[in-house]
């Protein structure tokens, strides 16, 4: 949902079996490349509460809820909004990696029959799976390299979610 949203949505389009695919985020760049990735809709959640967000969902899909969440970023009120709005028997995956705390309430977690998955790093057939999925052009990678000399400045613009796709330093 964050940094890495159109590898989310172009996973969930190939691995979710036709399942309607919604990208959220507060960057309308990223919401705008979820789109051209094959987001079947965009929501932009910036400075909106859960419920206004879940009326939303409501009017684009009839309901407002949702059975999965793929949070690319772990960011705690990410988590806590993907968790709000997981329906009965839902599941939650984290494979980011930004907060190191996880506060969300308990009690429906375990009367709605929700899953909280992690995941830090894949293995090596997984890596395989993503080499073999981009050499058929099945993904595609948005990235933007940058110089040593502009390290700090994209810390910071990672650090307020200002970074589209992936980053990487080439020196």
């Amino acid at each position: 949902m964050r940094a890495v949203i159109c590898h989310a949505v172009q996973y969930a389009k190939i691995l979710g079996a036709g399942a309607r695919v919604i990208a959220f985020a507060r960057n309308p760049e990223k919401l705008a490349i979820a789109r051209e990735y094959g987001a079947d809709d965009i929501v932009d959640i910036k400075g909106k509460p859960a419920a206004d967000i879940g009326r939303e969902l409501h009017q684009l899909v009839g309901r407002n809820d949702i059975d999965a969440a793929m949070d690319c970023a772990g960011a705690p009120e990410m988590v806590q909004l993907a968790m709000s709005l997981l329906s009965i028997g839902g599941h939650y995956a984290d494979v980011g990696l930004v907060g190191d705390r996880v506060d969300i309430p308990l009690f429906p977690r375990v009367s709605r029959e929700q899953t909280l998955h992690g995941s830090f790093w894949g293995n090596n057939t997984d890596l395989g799976e993503v080499m073999a999925l981009a050499a058929q052009d099945k993904i595609r990678h948005t990235v933007k390299t940058f110089g040593f000399e502009e390290l700090n400045d994209y810390i910071n613009r990672l650090r307020v979610g200002d970074v589209v796709g992936r980053a990487v330093m080439k020196f």
